[in-house]
């Protein structure tokens, strides 16, 4: 499967320190790993009611999806899946399934509403959908905001 590129609310702003808007207010605290959850429980309830087995979550894939959407927030790498082979890599060093596949997205949302903006978009996208809908059994999640505010996230399907 080819994952294809996702843009949600795209929004081009020089990346600032986390945590701090370029107008220099400070952002409310958000809790990055429950947002992670929150994607992994919106995927699963969307396979599930599509007669899809649900996905396990993964830290170590987790670890690896939160690094490039890390990233992705800090401007080291574009938005998008450059560098995918190499994270596949890394995963099949840990788990060396056969089929991997990514979906990356971003949106400007507040944080209670960004993981189901998130989702609903690659639900919404016909690459994205494939992807949170094929033959997986592993996900990890990965999630980052910039200092603007803007939320990155990265999510690997593995089988």
């Amino acid at each position: 499967m080819t994952p294809s590129p996702f843009i949600l609310g795209l929004i081009l702003v020089a990346g600032c320190p986390a945590g701090v808007s370029e107008e220099g207010r400070a952002h409310r605290p958000v809790d990055h790993q429950a947002m992670e959850l929150e994607v992994h429980r919106l995927v699963n309830q969307e396979r599930t009611a599509r007669g899809r087995p649900a996905l396990s979550h993964d830290e170590a894939i987790a670890a690896i999806a939160r690094e490039h959407s890390v990233n992705m927030a800090r401007g080291v790498a574009a938005f998008g899946h450059d560098g995918f082979a190499a994270r596949v890599e890394k995963v099949r060093a840990i788990r060396p399934e056969a089929a991997f596949a990514e979906n990356v997205g971003m949106n400007d949302h507040p944080a209670p509403e960004s993981p189901n903006i998130a989702v609903q978009g690659w639900i919404a996208s016909p690459g994205h959908r494939e992807n949170l809908l094929g033959g997986y059994a592993r996900t990890g999640v990965g999630v980052a905001r910039r200092g603007d505010g803007t939320f990155f996230y990265t999510q690997i399907y593995v089988d």
